[in-house]
């Protein structure tokens, strides 16, 4: 039920992704040199997702691929295909993404305004708003998984009210709550995998080692 809530506020343009600059001085920071950056051209993620609107079962795979520029803001194209056992569609534009110094920035199409969806430079104990939730970070730790490749991933607890627990996975994302918030897909999204250029980084059997 919480992730139909939050799927359903994202697709009316209720939900933005909101953090404290002045919990996180971005001017003092230095970023690692093993960083995995989460934007990179040729990025793909494939997730099992299902529709809300139809209950269909399907895959839902997002790919960088090109350049935009927004006004005087470069930006990586963020395209989405939904497919099926019946249906494959084509590739559309739902967005653009950016990165600086380890936090990314996602504009939605036809949205004037960024949202600041994640922040790798995170630290524990940090106290934040994310998806409109109060979360803090609890944990960061880092792991090699199957395939050779680290990930550092960072888990956030949810404070006051909220009881919730999501994990981000340093160049890749939060895992089952949906990389994107977009119009153009109203339900739940769990990763499968993750590529970069054709290569896989990450697989839903790499979580048994998180």
């Amino acid at each position: 039920m919480k992730k139909f809530i939050i799927m359903l506020l994202a697709a009316t343009g209720l939900l933005s992704s909101c953090f404290n600059e002045e919990i996180y001085p971005v001017g003092k920071r230095t970023i690692p040199e093993d960083y995995h950056p989460f934007v990179m051209e040729g990025k793909q993620w494939n997730y099992q997702a299902v529709d809300l609107r139809t209950s269909m079962s399907c895959t839902c795979s997002y790919s960088i691929q090109g350049d935009t520029l927004v006004g005087k803001t470069m930006y990586k194209k963020l395209l989405m295909q939904v497919s099926s056992q019946e249906d494959r569609e084509q590739w559309m534009y739902v967005g653009a993404l950016r990165e600086m110094a380890m936090q990314v920035f996602y504009l939605r199409r036809d949205n004037h305004n960024e949202d600041l969806i994640y922040d790798f430079g995170v630290r524990k104990g940090n106290k934040f708003k994310w998806n409109g939730l109060k979360v803090e970070v609890s944990s960061i730790d880092q792991y090699i998984v199957s395939k050779g490749f680290r990930h550092r991933t960072i888990d956030l607890d949810g404070i006051d009210y909220c009881m919730c627990a999501y994990q981000w996975i340093e160049g890749i994302g939060d895992y089952d709550d949906g990389l994107f918030w977009n119009e153009d897909f109203i339900g739940i999204q769990y990763l499968q995998a993750c590529y970069e250029n054709d290569v896989c980084i990450f697989d839903i059997s790499d979580m048994d080692f998180l």
